[in-house]
């Protein structure tokens, strides 16, 4: 978020070796990637990240999030309902989590945040 895109992608893939290919660390390495641009290398580790989830169901918001870094917003929704059926805790955040600002122009967000109760309400 300082424009630091190179310093956050070596500190991503440094937390990769060292934790190993886990949902967190690649989520992390995808993000830096993403926000630098760089968006074969995201997509690429996007992928990994969604077949070590595989059933799992763990991580929707935050592929929800690199979908639409990625700008793909129809993909980034169809992961925040999986995160809303499977009452993902991360989903709560939606209503600060900087990350998501990819997406708050896309009125879909405020419908879900309505639903979740976490609408604030609109100054007058």
């Amino acid at each position: 978020m300082q424009g630091k895109f190179e310093e956050g992608i070596s500190l991503a893939q440094k937390l990769v070796e060292i934790l190993g290919h886990t949902v967190h660390s690649l989520w992390c390495l995808a993000q830096a990637y993403a926000v630098a641009g760089q968006a074969d290398a995201a997509t690429d580790t996007l992928r990994d990240l969604e077949e070590l989830q595989g059933s799992n169901k763990g991580a929707p918001t935050q592929i929800a999030i690199l979908y639409g870094l990625l700008g793909e917003t129809d993909r980034a929704f169809a992961c925040l309902e999986e995160a809303y059926r499977y009452r993902q805790p991360l989903l709560l955040l939606g209503n600060v989590q900087p990350r998501m600002d990819c997406l708050r122009s896309d009125p879909r967000l405020r419908g879900m945040l309505a639903r979740l109760n976490l609408l604030q309400p609109e100054s007058a």
